[in-house]
């Protein structure tokens, strides 16, 4: 599970900034932005599922 997380992470949070940083924002529709609002939540959700998991984990030892 943790593993899964990680790479929920590290590969959101790539395809975020590779999102904003190489299309025309302007340009986006509502159904792009739900998509990358989905994306993040996500990404932030899971994000802090790790570092809840890690701060149990270091308590317990």
């Amino acid at each position: 599970m943790l593993l899964q997380r990680l790479i929920i992470v590290i590969m959101g949070s790539l395809w975020l900034l590779w999102v904003l940083f190489t299309r025309y924002r302007s340009d986006w529709t509502a159904l792009e932005w739900g998509a990358i609002g989905l994306v993040s939540i996500s990404v932030l959700s899971s994000g802090y599922e790790l570092i809840k998991e890690k701060g149990i984990k270091k308590r317990e030892e």
